[in-house]
């Protein structure tokens, strides 16, 4: 049966295997559990370990599965990037880095996208057409041959909401003519 071992991190308890702790033996934990650097135990005979209780559940499930698995909120990646290097393991460290690049980018594309709306509400607001404005194909054409991202969308949807105000227009005058048909 494998080594069990408790650990006491920061106060939290944690039980593991010996294998597990030395998944990466150049790490401090590998180098504590394979008997290479000195380890303290507490009155209860954990093993204690200076370091984030809680953010330790992340350090050792890394060790166990060789993946980095955080909950979509994760708040702590800094501190996280502290624990792995701590603990001194680079591949948990390049895990956390993957991960921030990720959210960097995911941070930028959502503020672009925000800033994307906030110019197509600013140019809806100001792109007021004549009621019998007739020229919007030539609009549209315009708007795409100068790639004006905005105005296609604008124009795009101004396009639909003339399709649906013409096609309802147009059933009202059928109901109306229906209407005066049954009166008379």
């Amino acid at each position: 049966m494998a080594d069990v071992v408790s650990l006491n991190v920061g106060g939290t308890i944690y039980t593991t295997s010996r294998a597990t702790l030395t998944r990466f033996p150049d790490s401090r934990l590998g180098s504590m559990f394979s008997d290479r650097l000195p380890s303290i135990k507490d009155d209860k005979g954990n093993y204690l370990i200076d370091g984030d209780g809680s953010l330790f559940r992340y350090v050792l499930n890394f060790l166990r599965r060789s993946i980095l698995v955080l909950p979509e909120d994760f708040k702590e990646l800094d501190m996280l990037a502290q624990e792995a290097d701590y603990y001194q393991i680079k591949e948990l460290n390049d895990a956390v880095t993957q991960i921030r690049n990720k959210v960097t980018i995911d941070r930028e594309e959502e503020k672009r996208a925000k800033e994307r709306v906030k110019k197509q509400e600013f140019l809806e607001s100001i792109l007021v057409l004549p009621e019998d404005f007739k020229e919007l194909d030539m609009l549209a054409q315009e708007a795409d041959y100068y790639q004006i991202k905005e105005l296609i969308d604008a124009v795009t949807r101004i396009r639909n909401k003339v399709t649906v105000d013409k096609a309802e227009e147009k059933r009202a005058k059928e109901l109306v003519k229906k209407q005066e048909f049954l009166e008379n």
